[in-house]
């Protein structure tokens, strides 16, 4: 029996094609979203410590009413929000994984109550990028904007919930604002990569910021086994775009 093996080169483009997709569906599925808030909360000490913004490969789960630390001047403090607040906050908590629009809607009773509580406008961005629900993201961001309220985590996942809508300029900003306001936040530099590589085509911006998400992971001591592979395979493709440039 003879074994015969095509030569077709139309298959080449097919395979391309084959081999861009999964590409996206791998690295989609290791966009960090920053970690939900869903404990009760802790102790005075750890309330008033600020958060230092510091994500990494797996999930952290920062305590629901530890300040957010936004940038030199501005700490949101959980001292600054009464106590009915913070009992709404923690009834909305509860319904986070078994009725996540009822939780949401706790949340935005306890914004009403306490307008700087940056947990409750995450956690809503959190609900709005699992269940895709583009309304309650833009409803969350705008409520954001009026009170001012911003941190690395919640320009992050507003930025994850900006480009499940397809609107890549409007995530890119949000990223580069978590970034300025913490420039070792790894969510925030690994998911602009990953925007930057697989969703806008930039691949030499998206090798600094993968280089940058490298240096921040060695500096805090940390390893993500993913990225060797995901350097060497931009490499490559940098080398064949260069070539084509080239012709």
């Amino acid at each position: 029996m003879t074994l015969l093996i095509r030569s077709d080169k139309s298959i080449i483009p097919a395979m391309k094609t084959l081999f861009i997709i999964l590409l996206m569906v791998l690295l989609s599925s290791c966009s960090l979203l920053p970690g939900d808030n869903n404990a009760t909360p802790d102790s005075a000490s750890q309330q008033s410590s600020a958060e230092n913004g510091s994500g990494e490969a797996k999930e952290v789960k920062p305590q629901p009413f530890q300040a957010s630390q936004t940038d030199s001047s501005q700490v949101y403090s959980a001292a600054d929000w009464s106590s009915d607040a913070k009992k709404t906050f923690e009834n909305a908590a509860r319904y986070l994984k078994k009725n996540p629009d009822r939780a949401a809607k706790g949340f935005f009773d306890a914004i009403k109550l306490a307008p700087s509580m940056e947990p409750a406008y995450f956690n809503i961005a959190k609900i709005a990028y699992e269940k895709n629900n583009s309304k309650m993201l833009n409803k969350i961001m705008q409520k954001a904007q009026q009170n001012n309220i911003g941190s690395p985590r919640l320009f992050t996942a507003f930025a994850l919930g900006m480009r499940q809508q397809s609107k890549f300029n409007d995530a890119k900003n949000l990223y580069s604002q978590a970034i300025k306001l913490n420039n070792s936040y790894l969510p925030a530099i690994l998911n602009m990569a990953i925007l930057e590589d697989v969703y806008m085509g930039h691949l030499k911006k998206a090798e600094s910021f993968y280089l940058s998400y490298q240096q921040q992971l060695q500096a805090q001591g940390k390893e993500d086994k993913r990225l060797k592979n995901w350097l060497t395979d931009l490499k490559q493709r940098l080398k064949k775009q260069q070539k084509g440039a080239g012709k």
